[in-house]
């Protein structure tokens, strides 16, 4: 009853978040619109603004073309002894890939943490995107998807409910015991991995895989066609 009543809490917060930041009517979208109109500054370079650059454009300050070509690119900030730093453009490259996790491009065999189910079943996969910047793409993958395929993702989350209907089982990159598809798959009595940390990278549309949650691995016994689309 415990964990019903946290995932539906988990629900209820997502769907602000999604309200409030990512949805194309999000509070955040209608409010980058104002300060676009107000400050002549595209909506577009308004995404690359930090907060405090926002603060400063009511002081007539702007953030400059080169640096926000540099933050297209890329850019990080953090904290350093109670300073804030932001580096930009192939300054900040190191310190990206210092976060990055190593994939080995032809690994066969994922290791995770049985979410539910002690069983050996074998599917198609279909990796879904979980991008909150785009709904239209994300929803567009779920309709790709066929009833029995495998789902993939980095995590799920109510916005990938249908998905998760259609799967004959579930893999993720992240996630624990408690997490949206651990507690998804037992409601719907269906096969689940957590935790393989490189699934939905390595694993592509059509690789067929052998889930065993005895032992918590994902195999692929199958690699998509180059002639497959």
């Amino acid at each position: 009853a415990n964990l019903r009543d946290l995932a539906a809490f988990k629900d209820v917060m997502r769907a602000f978040i999604n309200k409030a930041f990512f949805e194309p009517a999000s509070y955040l979208s209608s409010l980058f619109d104002k300060l676009s109109t107000q400050f002549s500054v595209s909506t577009k370079n308004l995404n690359r603004y930090l907060q405090k650059d926002i603060l400063a454009l009511y002081d007539g300050a702007y953030v400059a073309d080169d640096e926000l070509s540099a933050r297209t690119h890329a850019f990080v900030t953090f904290t350093y002894e109670d300073r804030p730093f932001t580096l930009s453009g192939t300054d900040c490259l190191e310190i990206i890939r210092d976060f990055e996790d190593i994939i080995i491009p032809d690994q066969n065999l994922l290791k995770g943490q049985t979410a539910n189910g002690k069983s050996i079943i074998q599917g198609k996969v279909k990796v879904i995107p979980v991008d909150y910047s785009d709904f239209n793409r994300v929803n567009a993958e779920i309709e790709k998807m066929e009833p029995g395929d495998i789902l993939v993702a980095e995590t799920t989350a109510p916005e990938l409910m249908l998905a998760c209907k259609k799967a004959a089982a579930i893999v993720t990159d992240l996630g624990g015991l408690l997490s949206h598809a651990a507690i998804v798959s037992r409601e719907l009595g269906i096969p689940c991995i957590v935790n393989t940390k490189h699934a939905s990278r390595v694993l592509k549309d059509g690789d067929i895989v052998e889930i065993d949650t005895t032992r918590g691995v994902v195999r692929r016994i199958e690699l998509i066609k180059n002639t497959l689309k």
